[in-house]
């Protein structure tokens, strides 16, 4: 087998280079799985507690929230403002949020959870 110099491997390895550019690339098209609003940089798509009737008669859930994908709407089921255990306002108790969707089958390769805060305090949430 013969040697190669230093100029004939920097060759071959930028002839490999352009091959493979020229290859198709495998790129996975993302799907949503499922979603409760819009990415918009606005809660207005969900319950704000001021428009229709509100939710659990406050804009603050009193209790556990459950949202079925499918069949709760962002509207009406998800509030817009969520307020933490501190607030008095909201009650001064924990707020669980649950969220249940089912998958037609076994799940495979990556899946990204992508969540959107809007702050209106100062403090950390």
């Amino acid at each position: 087998m013969k040697k190669l110099n230093f100029k004939q491997a920097l060759q071959m390895l930028a002839v490999l280079a352009i091959m493979m550019s020229f290859c198709p690339k495998a790129v996975a098209v993302p799907k949503v799985v499922w979603q409760i609003g819009k990415f918009n940089l606005s809660p207005s798509e969900l319950n704000t507690g001021k428009q229709g009737p509100p939710l659990f008669g406050s804009r603050y859930p009193k209790g556990e929230l459950l949202y079925l994908v499918g069949k709760s709407s962002a509207e009406a089921d998800w509030p817009a403002y969520q307020e933490g255990s501190t607030l008095g306002k909201a009650g001064g108790h924990p707020h669980p949020y649950a969220i249940q969707f089912d998958l037609r089958e076994v799940p495979q390769g990556v899946y990204t959870l992508k969540v959107g805060l809007f702050l209106l305090a100062a403090t950390v949430p």
